[in-house]
């Protein structure tokens, strides 16, 4: 039975753990051997045994090193070897010279394991060459071993006390104690707590014909003049000797079978560990050697084998599937540029999207939304919402100043205003609460749109006067009135046109403005998303820098909200799972919102965050993202693996973040820590599968920009409202959109009103008690 020997990075020899190993094998019934074998691109290091011996091999080894592995292999290494390489092996047996009771050198003279010189020969083998070192050892069947060693030490102790004494001199005292302890008293070979054990030490190599095997097998071997026997260097017997009485299949028998053809010698356990010991290996970051290691991290406590698969962690050479359980499915991934991050993204998006769940993907550069849309099973394309800019004709029906059952009006203002800020500096108090009742204002009518912000916050006019009144109308709390009754008057107009120009940065990309001029909403994030299990997917990479910052934004904040607002729904299973996925997510989330996240767990939203290095977020910020169910770190900065280790705690080296290599991951769910390799899906995307989806998705929830009531020139909100008259001229609401399209001297066909796709204003009714019998009214929004 042959075992390879599995190491944890960073691991240190421990020569009373080896001679306690060997102690505990005295009970073997025959022999074993330890054994190295590789060249630059393998080194393997293995124990063997008989079957009978293989229970108590395997419990010693874990008894002494808790922290290695022992495994089975599945065949002999020495089975694929090139008979011609049999026939040219060089071959050295090694053997000490007499007298056997001599000490060979002891562990405490070699302080480091002559093992670590020979890993660092072998491996400057070549490939096409295999060098080997084996010590086969098995224990003394008799004691009168022990009492034979004792005794040559004595007598050569009482040789060497009367050698070279002058006849005329007196005989000198020899020691008090008895002569038969001696051995003893000195360091000897003979000791009651070290058992003898017989052993033979060999080295090999095999190589082609372009390499001098026997010179090469005489370098590999120079760590063997580490050891002496008695002071002097071991003798050994080569393969020429082998072959003139025993051939070729000697070689064979002694290496694989742990065969012996000749006496071996005699040491004791201590002096076993000389030949026989785990070598130390660099930490994690520095191991150069073709060595495969263990990962490092005890295996983890918590059942790791149901939820998303994020990879396979490598154990003792065995691939063993590692998952976030569907429970703790909220997270947090971090990792420098190009080492992953998107492809577990993927990897974990559809495993999602196949289980049926619900999901949204927010991408700023267009890359992992395309291979998503690419690779969506055929089954699950009816659930897809694709957003996108990249296609001038056809134009989003998304408003997000439309409102859904349930959403604070001015929770969402806030969240607004929050978004605009992420491209803007200097805000002050007064226009972030200008802005904030502007946007509250406005989601209370139902109707609106970004482009009435900009008529509010802009010059007077007849329309602006309206929209204030229609807000007095619409709302009931008395701050909100005061502010729009007497407030809003006092505002300067710097203030209201620095409020003007943050929007016309949002505003100044033409698609974003047409999209953004529509009263309607072709689906909502809470209802039509989210409840239903839809596949929301989000490409941003063609808004330009700034409106994609604030369109992620404005898509996370009603996201979360949406989440939040599921509380209206007691039973927690009735609420279906959804998942979030954000890449680049500090350009999206910020601030309160990475609380938000972490609450909308409670309402079966799991939001999983990737980013590159920390300092994108704030420390607060930071404390909430690692409090997440899961944490997946790929490589970063050094500073940044500091910091994680502090903040999440664990038995883990800050350097083994920083030193992962490309798909490499450490990944934490609870308190368990593991490495694992991520998942690599390479597929190729099906781009006529993509097309249909995108093409469906125009039919669905996007507008033909021809067909739209703002024409291809006009950029203004033309929509109809629900009519009244005015206080000063009995202009209506149509009357005055028609003027103004004909000022523009646009034909006026494109102002058609467009039936909305969620329904009347919700305050429709209100607008028309207030406006009293004299008003007409006129369809809009979805209404007839």
């Amino acid at each position: 039975m042959r075992y390879s020997v599995w190491l944890p990075p960073g691991f240190q020899c421990d020569f009373l753990r080896a001679e306690r190993f060997l102690k505990q094998l005295q009970a073997c019934s025959h022999a074993c051997s330890y054994e190295v074998a590789g060249n630059r691109d393998r080194i393997v290091l293995s124990f063997s045994c008989h079957r009978d011996d293989a229970g108590l091999l395997g419990a010693a080894f874990i008894g002494e090193f808790s922290d290695c592995r022992l495994t089975p292999q599945a065949k002999s290494p020495y089975n694929d070897i090139p008979l011609g390489w049999w026939d040219r092996i060089a071959f050295r047996d090694y053997y000490p010279a007499p007298s056997y009771y001599e000490i060979f050198t002891q562990p405490a003279e070699l302080g480091v394991s002559p093992i670590k010189s020979l890993l660092n020969v072998m491996a400057c083998l070549p490939g096409t060459a295999l060098g080997v070192y084996q010590v086969v050892f098995a224990p003394t069947r008799q004691s009168g071993w022990k009492r034979n060693v004792e005794v040559l030490s004595d007598l050569s102790y009482a040789q060497k006390t009367y050698e070279g004494m002058q006849p005329y001199h007196r005989q000198g005292q020899l020691p008090s104690s008895d002569l038969t302890g001696t051995s003893r008293e000195i360091d000897t070979k003979a000791h009651n707590d070290r058992p003898l054990l017989f052993a033979q030490a060999r080295t090999a190599l095999f190589a082609d014909e372009l390499l001098d095997a026997e010179q090469a097998l005489s370098s590999f071997s120079g760590f063997m003049g580490l050891i002496l026997h008695g002071g002097m260097p071991l003798s050994f017997v080569d393969q020429s000797g082998f072959r003139k009485t025993h051939g070729t299949d000697a070689f064979r028998n002694m290496l694989g079978l742990n065969a012996t053809y000749r006496p071996g010698f005699l040491a004791n356990s201590r002096e076993l560990c000389s030949f026989i010991n785990l070598p130390p290996l660099p930490p994690v970051g520095r191991n150069r050697l073709p060595i495969e290691l263990l990962d490092g991290f005890q295996p983890p406590v918590q059942d790791l084998s149901l939820g998303v698969l994020v990879g396979h962690r490598l154990d003792a050479g065995t691939q063993v599937p590692v998952h976030i359980p569907w429970e703790v499915c909220h997270g947090h991934i971090l990792g420098v540029s190009d080492q992953g991050k998107s492809w577990s993204i993927l990897n974990q998006a559809l495993q999602i999207i196949a289980s049926g769940r619900g999901i949204a993907i927010v991408d700023a550069h267009g890359d992992l939304a395309q291979r998503v849309l690419g690779l969506i099973p055929e089954s699950e394309i009816d659930r897809v919402v694709y957003f996108a800019l990249d296609e001038p004709e056809w134009i989003p029906l998304w408003n997000p100043l439309r409102l859904h059952p349930g959403q604070n009006p001015s929770r969402v203002g806030d969240e607004l205003v929050s978004a605009m800020a992420r491209i803007s500096e200097g805000w002050g108090d007064r226009v972030a609460y200008l802005l904030a009742q502007t946007f509250g204002g406005l989601l209370r009518l139902g109707d609106a749109t970004l482009f009435d912000a900009t008529i509010l916050l802009g010059k007077e006019c007849a329309e602006k006067d309206r929209l204030r009144e229609r807000i007095l109308m619409a709302t009931d709390n008395a701050l909100h009135t005061k502010f729009w009754d007497t407030e809003y008057k006092e505002y300067r107009s710097p203030e209201k046109q620095s409020s003007h120009h943050k929007l016309g940065k949002l505003l100044g990309n033409d698609q974003i403005a047409r999209m953004l001029a529509q009263n309607v909403n072709s689906f909502d994030f809470r209802h039509h998303i989210m409840d239903e299990g839809r596949i929301f997917i989000a490409d941003l990479s063609t808004a330009g820098p700034e409106a994609c910052d604030v369109l992620g934004t404005f898509f996370m904040s009603l996201i979360f909200l949406a989440a939040l607002s599921r509380r209206d729904i007691p039973d927690e299973s009735a609420r279906k799972p959804f998942h979030v996925y954000v890449d680049e997510a500090q350009r999206f989330v910020s601030g309160a919102m990475t609380d938000v996240i972490t609450q909308c767990r409670k309402f079966k939203t799991f939001a999983c965050l990737a980013h590159q290095v920390l300092s994108q977020f704030k420390d607060a910020d930071i404390d909430s993202l690692c409090s997440t169910g899961f944490t997946s770190v790929f490589k970063v900065l050094h500073k940044d693996a500091t910091r994680l280790v502090g903040t999440i705690g664990g038995d883990i080296d800050p350097k083994s973040m920083s030193s992962l290599n490309r798909m490499e991951l450490l990944l934490r769910v609870g308190n368990d820590w593991v490495r694992i390799k991520s998942v690599l899906d390479e597929r190729k995307p099906n781009r006529e599968l993509a097309r249909r989806i995108i093409d469906r998705c125009h039919e669905k929830y996007y507008g033909k920009l021809a067909d739209l009531p703002h024409g291809k020139k006009t950029l203004t909100s033309l929509r109809v409202r629900p009519a009244f008259e005015s206080e000063t001229s009995n202009e209506t609401e149509e009357d005055y959109a028609f003027d103004r399209l004909q000022k523009k001297g646009d034909s006026g066909d494109d102002a058609e009103p467009r039936t909305g796709a969620v329904g009347p204003s919700p305050h429709a009714g209100r607008h028309r008690r207030a406006a009293g019998p004299r008003s007409q009214r006129i369809p809009t929004g979805g209404e007839d």
